[in-house]
Formats: C-alpha cells, sequence, structure tokens
C-alpha cells in the first residue's frame, strides 16, 4: 500500500511551477483585455452582424441570379433557381460559420504565444 506522501508530486526545477504561473496568468490576462475590449464595442457587434449577413446573403443571390439564367439556358423538369438559391444558401452559411469560428479562435490564442 502506497504511504500519503508517496502521492506528492516532486518538483524537477525549483522555478518550474512560478515560470507556469507567470505564462497562464499573461494569457489569461490578455484573453480578458481582448474579451472587455471587444464587448464594449458597439461597432464591433454591428460590423460582425454585417459581414455574416453579407456572407449569407450574397451568395444566396448569387445563386438565385445563376438558377434563374440556367432555367431560361437549359429547362428541364425542376428549377435550377431553387436548386441555386438552396447551394447559394449552403456556401453562404459554411462562410458564415467559418467566420465565426475563426473570430472566436483569435480571441482565445494569440500568435505570440509560440515564443516559448
Amino acid at each position: 500500500m502506497t504511504e500519503p506522501g508517496d502521492l506528492v508530486p516532486r518538483r524537477t526545477h525549483p522555478d518550474a511551477d512560478d515560470r507556469l504561473d507567470r505564462i497562464v496568468g499573461d494569457k489569461a490576462a490578455r484573453k480578458a483585455r481582448s474579451r472587455h475590449k471587444r464587448k464594449t464595442s458597439v461597432w464591433y457587434g454591428l460590423s460582425m452582424y454585417g459581414v455574416v449577413g453579407w456572407s449569407i446573403a450574397l451568395p444566396t443571390l448569387i445563386g438565385i441570379a445563376v438558377g434563374l439564367l440556367l432555367d431560361t439556358i437549359l429547362p428541364l423538369g425542376f428549377s435550377w433557381a431553387l436548386t441555386m438559391l438552396f447551394a447559394g444558401l449552403v456556401v453562404g452559411l459554411h462562410s458564415a460559420w467559418r467566420w465565426v469560428s475563426q473570430e472566436m479562435k483569435e480571441d482565445e490564442i494569440d500568435p505570440s504565444d509560440d515564443k516559448e
């Protein structure tokens, strides 16, 4: 059976804990500053809505236009306009999702963290 003293981790370097505390503290402070700065900006929130909205609306409208063109050039038993509307919507939603996830990653990861 193990003794309680055997479960205590041993330090390999005397300054290892201090260095880790400093690194974690710096990253947490940088993340908090970034979140606070972005949350206080009304313009940032409005621009986020605008970018997401246009990244969905523009491919959808382009899809409708291409679909209407295909309906006149190549009439088949189905509607090209509806098909291309759906395709444009899927492309726009994917684009908006990628942009929002990229913004979220930038809040959490700073390129200067790779120094060490």
